[in-house]
């Protein structure tokens, strides 16, 4: 439960948080390039979740409209079941990567193509 100073550790600690800790310690410029691969990830686990039976197809059904629609409910606690946020975290990064990676190969390909194509004529 956070404190009267917003911060979840609000109380641990006394005097306020250096501004380099703070930077430190925020994720959300790396949020903002995960939300996609994290939602991706979520549909995914949640499928495997319907197909070992902890969820039934309905619960799956609603789970991934509302992961469309960012409002699922009471049904979205079940999504984290056996799944660490270390886990999640992991997998966010490597569905980014290989995004990323085809994207850059794609780029690299039209590249060595125009470089080809002036060099022949």
């Amino acid at each position: 439960m956070a404190s009267e100073s917003g911060k979840l550790w609000g109380g641990r600690f006394v005097g306020a948080v250096d501004p380099i800790m703070e930077k430190f310690n925020s994720s959300i410029t790396y949020d903002r390039k995960l939300w996609e691969v994290d939602v991706q990830g979520s549909k995914a686990y949640s499928r495997g979740l319907e197909k070992a039976g902890l969820l039934t197809k309905a619960e799956m059904d609603r789970i991934l409209q509302g992961l469309d629609k960012e409002l699922i409910g009471d049904t979205a606690g079940k999504l984290h079941t056996g799944r660490s946020r270390n886990d999640q975290v992991v997998t966010d990064l490597r569905l980014w990567m290989r995004q990323d990676c085809s994207a850059l190969s794609a780029l690299l390909r039209e590249l060595i193509k125009t470089m080809v194509d002036r060099a022949e004529a």
